[in-house]
């Protein structure tokens, strides 16, 4: 995503992921080697430069997340695509925190969708992002007038 906005909000997301995991509380793992067990703790990748990677632990892990300055794995067009399965894991919470934050800071330019439900599945996400922002209202991203 090389859009003016999407690069404007990256420094602050980068940073913003910060404080989603420290307030989440939830353990998590950065990346590991395809031989090694996602119950061996990486440090998570957490920078401008190199995006943000993370994972659950142990059993709490399934995808990796990554998300980057430059966009994600998949280009469909002229859009990249990504996403990841997290299997409704612990880790859920910071992940989808972080896709909600990515979205309020770039909204013409971070499309957000979800099979789960906002009014069910988002909940926890949603109260931990007015837990850190309170003044700032979330309208559901894949719901657009």
């Amino acid at each position: 995503m090389q859009s003016d906005e999407w690069q404007s909000a990256w420094p602050p997301l980068v940073q913003d992921a910060g404080l989603i995991i420290h307030y989440a509380n939830i353990p998590l793992t950065g990346p590991t080697e395809p031989d090694q067990a996602i119950t061996e703790r990486t440090p998570l990748i957490l920078d401008e430069k190199n995006g943000i990677f993370l994972n659950g632990v142990g059993d709490d892990g399934y995808e990796d997340f990554y998300i980057s300055k430059i966009g994600n794995n998949f280009s469909f067009g002229k859009t990249n695509f990504a996403f990841c399965k997290t299997g409704r894991r612990p880790y859920d919470l910071v992940v989808c925190t972080i896709l909600l934050r990515a979205y309020v800071l770039a909204p013409s330019t971070f499309e957000l969708s979800s099979d789960g439900d906002w009014g069910n599945d988002w909940v926890e996400a949603r109260d931990l992002y007015h837990c850190i922002w309170p003044e700032e209202n979330i309208p559901c991203p894949w719901e657009k007038e």
